[in-house]
């Protein structure tokens, strides 16, 4: 019996498909990096660090994480034109969402430090 629904295979997704998937996890992944953000911003802000950081983190949110997802995406739609098999694709795929989801979750992380420098500095 044919089925509606187009087969659940990972290699055997179209270009197309892939470049889509990746779009979904890139904004996945910028809603959970500004959550992240924000929570950590403001525990090392509660816990005695200038209020400075919440600006320098929406500034690096802005200034360098959009334009890099931009251009991750932009990359996919570009690959997703090209002739690369669907191994290709799934290699590449994998290698990008693991380094998206990699900087996602580590790099708010880098906050704690830097608050505690700064609220050691600040004295």
């Amino acid at each position: 019996m044919a089925s509606i629904f187009p087969s659940s295979g990972i290699a055997g997704c179209s270009a197309a498909i892939w470049h889509r998937k990746m779009s979904n996890n890139l904004a996945a992944a910028l809603i959970v990096f500004a959550g992240l953000q924000i929570f950590v911003i403001s525990t090392v802000v509660a816990s005695g660090a200038t209020s400075l950081l919440y600006h320098i983190g929406i500034a690096i949110l802005i200034a360098a994480i959009i334009p890099a997802a931009r251009n991750m995406e932009r990359r996919w739609e570009l690959l997703s034109q090209g002739q690369l098999s669907s191994h290709g694709l799934v290699t590449r795929f994998r290698a990008d969402q693991m380094k998206l989801w990699t900087v996602t979750l580590l790099l708010p992380l880098a906050w704690i430090p830097v608050g505690a420098l700064l609220r050691l500095i600040a004295g």
